[in-house]
């Protein structure tokens, strides 16, 4: 049982992936321009801006722990295929244009926790 919900859970994921990535083609164009003039002033932007910034780009973040393994996991889902994306230019003269190659909506990260007062339970 759980490994057929864990399938439709997988297929459903895939099909909303495709779905995202239809609508959010020309999105993820911009993004690339977007971003790009952005990346040198991030620094510089106060908090309320920073989240805006991040808020374009993420759907949600899952946040989890593994008492067995002392880790946090953080699942990052994007609202565009980002994560390992690649520009491509099509040749030296970057004004000839770019191929945008497929990325992914999903990164997962685990981080390990330097908690020690516990207890036992």
């Amino acid at each position: 049982m759980e490994v057929e919900k864990n399938l439709e859970l997988q297929k459903l994921l895939e099909k909303e992936n495709l779905l995202t990535e239809l609508r959010n083609d020309d999105d993820w164009v911009d993004w690339v321009k977007d971003y790009g003039k952005k990346v040198k002033n991030l620094d510089k932007l106060n908090r309320d801006a920073r989240n805006a910034e991040i808020l374009k780009y993420v759907d949600n973040i899952v946040v989890s722990f593994n008492e067995e393994r002392r880790t946090h996991s953080l699942d990052v889902r994007l609202k565009l295929p980002i994560i390992g994306d690649s520009l491509k230019y099509k040749s030296k003269n970057k004004k000839k244009g770019y191929e945008l190659g497929e990325g992914s909506f999903v990164a997962a990260v685990d981080i390990q926790s330097h908690a020690k007062n516990l207890g036992k339970r």
